[in-house]
């Protein structure tokens, strides 16, 4: 066999030439491609040192949004709640996974399965899927499975007939139509308040509401004094509310488990701080069979909170500010 010398030399270093270029070309289709997947994998936070990517938030309000544009801050603080969706999923599939009630390896790969077998029938492979940007990579995928599946099961064995109307009765003004006549004090919190400033709003609807408890003044005149809410003239009463009404669900829900008379504990919203006051209860008449499916959407939103609020002080969860976010200690939201 003849050595590439024995060519001559300008075959030779033609020969160089063209596999000098490919070598290029092919560097630099890598590194475009790297360039790429690293756009892809900014990490907006991390959960026990794995990362949540910005790609995972944008996916989610996508969905969200379906098509509908939104903008300036609304659209920052639906990415932070975003973010926040996905770090509180990690934390439940890790409580999942102690608690040997994850799906395993196993049941992902059987649904992987099923998904290529869907994908096949529309000539479509798993690879083309996802180069059509729905996840990011395989890996991707496998995560979001065993998040589906782990919860799915989990929803399964936990809402039952049994345990939903449980849940009724334990919360029955919350479903069966039940009002409250109420009023409500909400101070002002700048949107840029640190934790600081807003547990000095804290402490003052704190003292507020001791003062009112004890007498020393009423909730009315208090109102006039400190709400900035249209119904402060009115004393802050704003009449009749239902349980998924007009109010913040965190000032609702709140309220709702108030007896006559009773105020609640200061409450945060992204409109301030809130009191509300019961001023009246007007029972419903809804029975158990005619709300089960707002009672099971309920109880899965309360499983999902209690797992959160039992396991995320614990979880080691970091911010890059890549992406807006809620902070822990004000709830606002802050933007890159």
């Amino acid at each position: 066999m003849r050595s590439p010398q024995q060519h001559g030399p300008a075959r030779y270093l033609r020969s160089c030439s063209v596999w000098s270029a490919l070598a290029v070309l092919l560097m630099a289709t890598t590194a475009a491609r790297a360039a790429d997947e690293a756009e892809q994998r900014v990490v907006a936070a991390t959960v026990e040192g794995q990362p949540i990517y910005t790609q995972h938030v944008e996916r989610m309000i996508g969905r969200a949004l379906s098509g509908r544009s939104l903008k300036g801050k609304a659209l920052a603080e639906l990415r932070a709640r975003a973010l926040e969706q996905l770090i509180s999923r990690r934390v439940i599939l890790a409580y999942l996974q102690e608690q040997k009630a994850a799906a395993s390896q196993q049941d992902v790969e059987l649904e992987l399965a099923k998904i290529k077998k869907q994908l096949a029938q529309q000539d479509l492979t798993l690879e083309k899927y996802l180069q059509q940007g729905r996840f990011l990579d395989q890996q991707d995928l496998h995560e979001t499975l065993a998040w589906q599946i782990s919860w799915q099961r989990y929803l399964e064995r936990m809402t039952t007939d049994d345990n939903l109307e449980k849940h009724f009765e334990r919360n029955r003004a919350q479903f069966d139509g039940t009002q409250l006549e109420a009023a409500h004090i909400v101070f002002k919190v700048e949107p840029r308040d640190d934790a600081e400033a807003l547990a000095g709003v804290m402490d003052l609807a704190r003292s507020v509401r001791a003062d009112i408890l004890a007498g020393k003044t009423t909730f009315a005149d208090q109102a006039r004094r400190h709400s900035i809410a249209p119904t402060s003239e009115q004393g802050g009463r704003i009449g009749r509310i239902s349980r998924h009404g007009s109010l913040p669900e965190s000032v609702a829900d709140a309220a709702f488990q108030l007896a006559d008379g009773e105020i609640t504990l200061p409450t945060v919203s992204t409109f301030g701080v809130h009191l509300v006051q019961c001023l009246k209860t007007i029972p419903g008449q809804s029975s158990f069979s005619t709300v089960r499916d707002a009672v099971e959407a309920d109880a899965r939103r309360f499983l999902f909170d209690w797992i959160v609020s039992q396991r995320r002080a614990n979880s080691r969860v970091e911010y890059t500010g890549a992406a807006p976010y809620l902070d822990p200690g004000t709830m606002q939201v802050v933007a890159p």
